[in-house]
C-alpha cells in the first residue's frame, strides 16, 4: 500500500490515532537533530524592546514568539515513516483606548520581521524608544521537566523516534490473531517554546507534550473495527515505555470482540460512563457553561452533589502550561463544588485569565487546560452492581453540542449490556449517548474512586490546541440511539 492509499484508508477510520498516522504518511524521513530555536538564542534581547513599544501604546500590549516542532513517527506492515516539521511565528497584540483588541501575526522571528510586525500594529509609529536595557529582567524558564543532554527530546535524531514506533509495532504484532488486519505503532512529539515580552519584562516557557500508541483494526461482522491503546504525557522519548503490554492486549481484545448482531439498544436507560465519556461530557457539554461570555439566558445548573471539577493548568499534564497566552501565570481554578458552580473560566474584562490560542498564536479564547473531575468512593464494579438494567458505555468519540437546547451527543464505540448488576456479554457498537447536559450530570448517582487520563490534540486552521482531563466512571441516565 503506497502512502497516498494508506492515508485515505486511515482517514476513513475516523479516529484520532488513525489521523495522526495518516499525517506522518504525508512526510518523508524527516530531518536531523535540531531544536526549533537553534537560530533564536538571542531572541529575548530582541523581544524586550519591541514588547516595551507595544506596551507603551496598548493596554495588555505584548509581543509573543512561538517556535514549535511537531514530529510523528509511525510503523506498520508497509514500513516506517516520519514527518518532522518546525515552524516559528510571532504575534503582536494589545487593547486600544476604545477597548478594541488589535493584533498582527507573521511567520518567522528575525529582528527585521519582529520590528515590521510591531510597526504594522502601531501604524508605523516609533515614538517610544526600545528600552531593552531598562526591561532586560531575567527570563523566567518554566518547564514541566528539565531536560539535559541525551534526555532532551530536541537532541534525539529522527531514528530514535522511528525506532520507538517500530518497537510499538513489533509489540502489537504479538497481540491478537490473524483477524487483526492492520497493526501500527506511532509516537508523536510537540515541542513548543513560547517567549512573551510585555511591560513587566520577558517570560519564557518550554512545553513538551508526547503521545504514543498502537492502532489495531480487525474485520468483524463484515466491517472494520478499530481499537487504540494510547498514552500521553508532558515528557519526551520516554513516552513509548509508558504504554504497557497489558494495555495493548486489552486493545486487541476490544478489536476482536464480536458485536451482538441485530438492532442495538435505544431509548432512555441507566448507564455507567467510562472516563472518556465523562470527560467528553464535561469538556464539550459543561465547560461552555463554565466560561465567561457563555449563554446568560439560562440559570446556573444544579448538578449532582458528587460532581466537583477543577481546571488545573499548573499540573504536570498534557494540557498544562506555566503561563497562558495573555502572559498570566497558570493557576488551579475551582469550577464546580457540591454540584454548584463556584468559578468561571476567563476571569474578568479587567483581569482576563485562562486565555488560550491554538498553537499559542491563533485566535484567543477562554479555555480549560487540564480538567480534574474529582473521584468518588466506589469501585467500578460497585457502579455496575447498582444497575438493574442498563449499559456500560466505553470509548467516546468527538461529542457534538446543540447549544440552543444544551443537548449533547457523544459517540461511543461499545455499549455493554448490564442486567441485575452483571454484564451479560452482549456488546453493541456505533451508538450515541444523547441527553440534556444538566440532566446527564444532574442525574449522577455514583462516582468511582478509580480514574482515567484523557488527552485531546485538536486543530484549528492547522494550529494545535492541547487539552487533557482526569475523570472517574459515573452512573447516570441517558438516551441511547443508533448512529446514522
Amino acid at each position: 500500500m503506497d502512502d497516498w492509499s494508506r492515508r485515505r484508508w486511515l482517514s476513513a477510520l475516523g479516529c484520532g490515532a488513525a489521523s495522526t498516522i495518516a499525517w506522518a504518511c504525508g512526510g518523508g524521513r524527516g530531518r536531523g537533530v535540531a531544536r526549533p530555536v537553534d537560530e533564536l538564542e538571542d531572541l529575548g534581547a530582541r523581544l524586550v524592546g519591541e514588547g516595551a513599544r507595544v506596551a507603551d501604546e496598548f493596554r495588555r500590549g505584548a509581543v509573543q514568539v512561538v517556535a514549535h516542532r511537531h514530529v510523528v513517527a509511525s510503523a506498520d506492515a508497509s514500513g516506517a515513516v516520519i514527518r518532522d516539521e518546525v515552524t516559528t511565528r510571532a504575534l503582536a497584540r494589545g487593547q486600544d483606548a476604545h477597548g478594541r483588541f488589535r493584533e498582527r501575526a507573521t511567520s518567522g522571528a528575525s529582528r527585521e520581521a519582529i520590528a515590521a510586525l510591531v510597526d504594522g500594529l502601531l501604524g508605523g509609529r516609533r515614538a517610544a524608544a526600545a528600552r531593552g536595557d531598562e526591561l532586560a529582567v531575567p527570563s523566567t524558564a518554566a518547564n514541566h521537566r528539565r531536560y539535559t543532554g541525551a534526555d532532551d527530546p530536541a537532541l534525539a535524531p529522527a531514528t530514535a523516534w522511528l525506532d520507538r514506533a517500530i518497537a510499538l509495532r513489533t509489540r502489537a504484532d504479538a497481540a491478537g490473531s490473524s483477524r487483526i488486519v492492520y497493526r501500527a505503532g506511532f509516537v508523536e512529539l510537540d515541542d513548543t517554546e513560547v517567549w512573551c515580552a510585555d511591560r513587566t519584562g520577558l517570560r519564557r516557557q518550554r512545553l513538551v507534550r508526547a503521545r504514543a500508541g498502537v492502532l489495531l483494526v480487525a474485520w468483524t461482522g463484515g466491517r472494520p473495527v478499530h481499537a487504540v491503546a494510547e498514552v500521553a504525557a508532558p515528557i519526551g522519548l520516554d513516552i513509548a515505555a509508558r504504554l504497557d503490554d497489558a494495555a495493548i492486549a486489552r486493545a486487541a481484545q476490544r478489536a476482536l470482540e464480536p458485536l451482538t448482531p441485530g438492532e442495538g439498544p435505544s431509548g432512555d436507560t441507566a448507564v455507567v460512563l467510562d472516563p472518556s465519556v465523562v470527560a467528553a461530557l464535561v469538556d464539550r457539554g459543561l465547560v461552555p457553561r463554565l466560561t465567561r461570555g457563555g449563554d446568560p439566558r439560562e440559570p446556573d445548573w444544579q448538578l449532582a452533589a458528587a460532581i466537583e471539577i477543577t481546571d488545573d493548568a499548573r499540573a504536570a499534564s498534557y494540557g498544562g502550561y506555566a503561563f497562558d497566552d495573555d502572559g498570566q501565570p497558570a493557576a488551579a481554578l475551582a469550577l464546580v463544588r457540591g454540584g454548584a458552580r463556584v468559578g468561571l473560566l476567563g476571569g474578568t474584562d479587567v483581569a482576563p485569565a485562562q486565555q488560550r490560542r491554538p498553537g499559542h498564536i491563533g485566535g484567543a479564547r477562554s479555555a480549560a487546560a487540564h480538567l480534574v473531575i474529582a473521584p468518588g468512593e466506589h469501585d467500578v464494579e460497585a457502579l455496575i452492581a447498582g444497575i438493574d438494567k442498563g449499559y456500560l458505555l466505553e470509548d467516546a468519540g468527538a461529542a457534538q453540542l446543540d447549544r440552543a437546547r444544551w443537548e449533547l451527543a457523544v459517540p461511543v464505540a461499545r455499549a455493554r449490556r448490564i442486567e441485575h448488576g452483571q454484564r451479560t456479554g452482549h456488546v453493541y457498537g456505533d451508538l450515541e449517548l444523547r441527553g440534556a447536559v444538566p440532566a446527564l450530570l444532574g442525574g449522577v448517582t455514583a462516582v468511582s474512586r478509580d480514574v482515567g487520563a484523557i488527552a485531546w490534540r485538536d486543530e484549528e486552521a492547522e494550529l494545535p490546541l492541547w487539552r487533557s482531563a482526569q475523570a472517574p466512571w459515573c452512573a447516570t441516565r441517558g438516551a441511547l440511539v443508533a448512529r446514522s
